[in-house]
């Protein structure tokens, strides 16, 4: 396949009395184009089913029972490629827009009463109703992607330029300076749609309505264009619409999401991320009627006033959006058409290692339907997404699907400390509680880290099956600077599920001076006393602030104990002195001052001036 051939998706078919018709009420049909998706195609091959509602005066609701590839919705009839790389039609061929001239066609796009193909080389045919010269395709165009719009045709080159050709009544054709840098053109009645390859959306043509009014700072991944309105969808997947509403066609329901949209006469349909469809506006023919049971859907269209939808080859339905641990949910595999004789293996696919779904599940033959279990592992962890999806088929275009999208909902775990702080380093026993949120049947082992040294703890807890918690101890604290939070982590399979705290405070010392005074020359005791018995043997650290009072460098403190003496030795000094003594636990200093007294000194002696021997003198 040429590699860059796009698979588009096209909506045509619009109504109205002519507003410019000199009062004469003259019916008309108008085609728009919508552009589904952007993915490149290795073939057409057959895989999906397309169904109808709405007007089918014309059969237009009448699809033919094949496998399609791409559908395209005209005024009063339909398209689908087949696997062969050929159109399909239904409906009326009263213009001849259905006398399709034979060759592969890599997209297709009806217009009122004429059509036109876009081939694998890029070029293009168009046939059917040419009164305005919407069916003469200007020489040598290669296209990227067509579309057929009420009486003009619109192309867009590979490199991002347009040609337009056909009725020009209110310059639909006319392709302005900032008609450039498109990937994606829809013909509307009389105005075109543009959107740009950096998403900023434009149009040209006629305005009566404000149908290429864009809404400011509008950016768009798709969009559509109707009976003078027109269409965006949004990067997130919201819709904008604007134009004509007289019957609600530019009112979009409020929160819709979604990933494809399609503008028909008068009313829009949009098809949401699993697989369902919604619309709006106009339902005088049960446009909007949607089948009740229409899932899978992977590609839109809307008509004049019918809608077609293309229904995967093969879909997985859950029967509920969430499944818990421990626990399973129903499912469903459905089909596009009845499965062979034999029976037909779908495989499935979960993309979470602890959501399971069968290898495959046999449809019965004849049936579009057989039902599964999907079984959950018991885990604790945070609630997560989870996609089951087939994986039928031997082509792209086959396994072409929806996923199914369910909420998992593993056990939660919660931490409770016994106590909310406790002094590091002491005795102090701690301990916390681990509880699930529901009782377990087998035992889960969780992994256990602490958030910081200073908290020591086991490296894993255990809950018994039949039970909801279990109980941990804390093997031991150490001793920290500051007060601080510190968290026990719990894990499983390397991802944390819980977590839980509490305060681990420093230990406080006051030193006591037995003898808080000392003449220097003396020795004294002192004692170090703690805030709590400490749970292993501490050293700290002892110092003076004087030379002439010598303590020891370290202490320690034994287990169990809350307090240890210590020495003072002083030397002899010749004035009274302050002297701080310092205890130093883990950066903390500690003192007490201790007054240490001079040593009485002779400074001068007074004596007579003669004495007798072996006599006594007195001197002061």
């Amino acid at each position: 396949m040429h590699p860059r051939l796009l698979h588009f998706t096209y909506i045509f078919a619009f109504s109205r009395e002519d507003r410019h018709s000199g009062g004469m009420k003259c019916r008309f049909v108008f085609p728009a184009l919508l552009l589904a998706t952007a993915v490149l195609l290795p073939g057409l091959a057959s895989a999906q089913r397309v169904v109808a509602w709405g007007d089918n005066g014309y059969g237009q609701c009448n699809p033919p029972a094949l496998q399609a590839g791409q559908i395209s919705a005209g005024f009063l009839g339909g398209f689908l490629l087949y696997s062969d790389g050929a159109p399909r039609s239904w409906g009326s061929n009263m213009f001849g827009q259905f006398n399709y001239p034979g060759g592969l066609t890599n997209q297709i796009s009806a217009g009122y009463f004429h059509t036109l193909v876009l081939r694998p080389n890029g070029t293009v045919s168009a046939f059917g109703e040419n009164g305005y010269g919407q069916c003469n395709v200007p020489a040598g165009l290669v296209a990227a992607q067509v579309s057929g719009g009420y009486r003009h045709s619109v192309a867009v080159r590979g490199d991002g330029s347009v040609a337009a050709w056909g009725d020009n009544t209110y310059g639909q054709t006319n392709i302005f300076n900032y008609v450039s840098g498109l990937r994606q053109a829809a013909a509307g009645s009389y105005h075109t749609i543009g959107l740009r390859t950096d998403g900023t959306v434009i149009g040209w043509g006629r305005n009566d309505f404000g149908q290429i009014q864009v809404p400011s700072g509008l950016t768009g991944t798709q969009v559509a264009a109707g009976d003078s309105f027109s269409m965006a969808l949004r990067p997130n997947g919201s819709v904008a619409a604007w134009g004509w509403n007289d019957v609600g066609q530019s009112t979009v329901p409020a929160g819709l999401v979604a990933t494809q949209i399609a503008a028909g006469g008068k009313h829009a349909l949009a098809l949401r991320p699993n697989g369902t469809v919604t619309g709006w506006g106009n339902n005088a023919f049960g446009q909007l009627n949607i089948p009740g049971v229409l899932t899978g859907v992977v590609e839109i269209a809307a008509g004049y006033n019918y809608s077609l939808a293309t229904v995967a080859y093969a879909h997985v339905t859950m029967d509920q959006g969430e499944i818990y641990s421990g626990y399973e949910a129903g499912g469903a595999v459905k089909l596009a058409f009845p499965a062979p004789a034999g029976g037909l293996n779908v495989p499935l696919i979960s993309d979470d290692p602890n959501v399971h779904v069968p290898a495959s599940v046999r449809v019965p033959a004849g049936s579009t339907y057989a039902s599964f279990y999907a079984t959950t592992d018991t885990v604790i962890g945070s609630d997560r997404t989870v996609t089951i999806r087939t994986a039928a088929g031997s082509t792209d275009s086959e396994r072409r699907t929806v996923p199914s999208k369910i909420t998992f909902v593993p056990l939660k775990a919660t931490v409770q400390f016994n106590k909310p702080s406790l002094i590091g380093g002491s005795t102090t026993k701690a301990s916390f509680h681990v509880e699930l949120s529901e009782l377990i049947y087998e035992p889960i082992t969780l992994q256990i880290v602490s958030s910081d040294p200073a908290l020591s703890l086991p490296t894993s807890v255990t809950i018994n099956g039949w039970q909801q918690g279990a109980d941990v101890n804390v093997l031991k604290t150490s001793p920290v600077s500051s007060a601080r939070t510190v968290s026990a982590l719990l894990s499983s399979n390397g991802v944390q599920v819980a977590s839980g705290g509490l305060t681990v405070n420093p230990i406080r010392a006051n030193v006591t001076l037995v003898t808080p005074i000392l003449s220097s020359g003396q020795t004294g005791e002192g004692a170090v006393y703690l805030n709590t018995t400490v749970g292993s043997p501490m050293t700290v650290a002892l110092s003076s602030g004087d030379p002439s009072v010598a303590v020891p460098p370290t202490v320690t403190v034994a287990a169990g104990a809350r307090f240890i003496d210590f020495p003072i030795v002083t030397s002899p000094i010749g004035v009274n002195r302050t002297v701080p003594i310092t205890v130093t636990i883990a950066g903390n200093p500690f003192t007490a001052n201790l007054r240490v007294l001079a040593v009485p000194g002779v400074k001068s002696l007074t004596l007579p001036a003669s004495m007798y021997g072996h006599g006594k003198v007195t001197g002061t």
